[in-house]
């Protein structure tokens, strides 16, 4: 039911979104990273925001 977003936007504007995004967030963690006080904890909550997630969008 309803109108699904396949339907309404073209393939291309979703890639290009998601590139725009990554490379934004990928921009934003390596300024972020270069910062004073930046340490092992920073980089433990990185991969445990990825690996969560990643198992998020694996279970629908």
């Amino acid at each position: 039911m309803g109108i699904r977003l396949e339907s309404v936007v073209p393939a291309w504007i979703t890639v290009g979104f998601y590139l725009a995004l990554y490379a934004t967030m990928t921009m934003l963690i390596l300024r972020w990273s270069r910062r004073m006080g930046w340490g092992p904890w920073h980089r433990f909550a990185l991969g445990a925001a990825g690996l969560v997630t990643y198992a998020w969008h694996g279970f629908p």
